[in-house]
């Protein structure tokens, strides 16, 4: 497959640092300086800066691509770091892509990294994937998928996924040329919640970089035009059994999606109403900032008001540990049923202290906001979470 960059005029020489950056790869046959031209040409999109994001943006920064554009909305916690090692444990609590770019740059002063610290939805994916070469999928989650997929078919973008669970995973390059597409794979959805996320079934540490850095080698494969990509097969790998096991893809002649792509904006528009009740997809709804709570002052209140205590994690989570007296309720049916997903509670529950958390905060703001906006005023969340619960209460 023929890289997507091509200069039209003699490309600027390597600087003395970046020859002796990239030596070993310039000695490679059929790359040489031509294919390190095209990496610091290219310009790639990686959605989610964690298990996968982690060891592409890594390996891409380590090559030489250019620009890295990076789109992540989460911070930084302690359950990342068995698996995301571009983060560490003095940044809890920080965005993951200005932590990611702190580690980038020091592995590679001369590209440019764009952020981004936001998810990709209908309002933002077309831009995206428009100023892209490639885009690569970190997520985890089913409606960025098929968004992703969709918007680099319609705008001719090769789009290279990827999905990790427990001790498999699977890896493909879709949307190219006379290719299939994900949507050739999976025509349709699974319903919300059907299929456990990583986060309720646990994932091996070193899958994710495992098939991340296979990821990355399939970005420079098609940036440089050197090797076979993996079009038309998908690589299923078994990490207990250590091997990758090659199906045959081909294209769907009545596939939803590449069989007549669609033009973007009619793209969006269907996913739009494709995904309208899915909750992955309702995150960011509520401008509300709900009230706050320290470790150190919810610890106090327990001897003299004890509130209701309130774990919004996956009930895997919440099984593993919690704070003593916490209730189970997920974040996505609080999501889903704001006003009666505190009914089985046995407490009169609209004006009495509620505490929310999660492990760093994060899920239990979006909670307690939503909670605030349904008529629940006393909704705080707890500040850093059930790592700052530990970390301040424990002798």
């Amino acid at each position: 497959m023929p890289h997507p960059h091509t200069p039209a005029t003699t490309p600027p020489a390597l600087t003395p640092q970046e020859h002796t950056h990239y030596a070993r790869q310039l000695l490679l046959p059929g790359f040489g300086l031509p294919g390190q031209h095209h990496l610091r040409n290219a310009r790639v999109l990686v959605v989610g800066a964690g298990g996968l994001g982690s060891p592409v943006l890594s390996h891409l920064a380590a090559a030489g691509v250019g620009t890295l554009t990076i789109y992540d909305n989460d911070t930084v916690d302690a359950t990342n770091m068995h698996r995301q090692l571009i983060h560490n444990y003095g940044r809890l609590g920080m965005l993951k892509v200005d932590s990611a770019a702190l580690t980038l740059t020091q592995l590679n002063p001369t590209i440019n990294i764009e952020k981004h610290p936001t998810r990709i939805d209908a309002t933002n994916v077309i831009n995206a994937v428009t100023h892209a070469d490639i885009v690569i999928d970190g997520t985890d989650n089913f409606a960025s998928r098929y968004l992703l997929n969709d918007t680099c078919v319609a705008l001719n973008t090769p789009y290279i996924w990827a999905a990790v669970y427990q001790y498999d995973a699977q890896l493909s390059v879709f949307a190219t040329p006379h290719g299939p597409c994900y949507r050739c794979l999976h025509p349709t959805p699974p319903p919300p919640g059907s299929v456990p996320s990583c986060a309720e079934g646990g994932v091996l540490g070193v899958l994710p970089g495992h098939v991340g850095t296979a990821q990355a080698t399939e970005a420079i494969k098609l940036l440089t035009g050197i090797g076979r990509p993996l079009t038309n097969r998908i690589g299923i790998y078994d990490a207990l059994d250590g091997t990758w096991n090659y199906l045959p893809l081909t294209k769907n002649p009545t596939c939803p999606t590449c069989a007549t792509p669609p033009q973007p904006h009619a793209m969006v528009t269907r996913w739009t109403k494709e995904f309208a009740n899915d909750p992955t997809c309702a995150l960011p709804t509520t401008t509300t900032t709900p009230p706050t709570i320290t470790a150190t002052q919810l610890h106090q209140a327990h001897t003299t008001n004890p509130p209701i205590l309130i774990d919004v994690r996956t009930p895997t989570e919440h099984a593993t540990a919690t704070i003593p007296g916490s209730h189970n309720i997920p974040l996505n049916t609080i999501l889903t049923h704001p006003t009666t997903a505190l009914d089985n509670l046995p407490h009169n529950t609209k004006h009495a202290p509620l505490v929310l958390y999660c492990t760093s905060g994060t899920r239990s703001h979006l909670a307690a906001a939503t909670l605030n906006d349904a008529g629940y005023p006393n909704a705080h969340t707890l500040t850093g979470g059930i790592t700052a619960w530990w970390q301040e209460t424990t002798p």
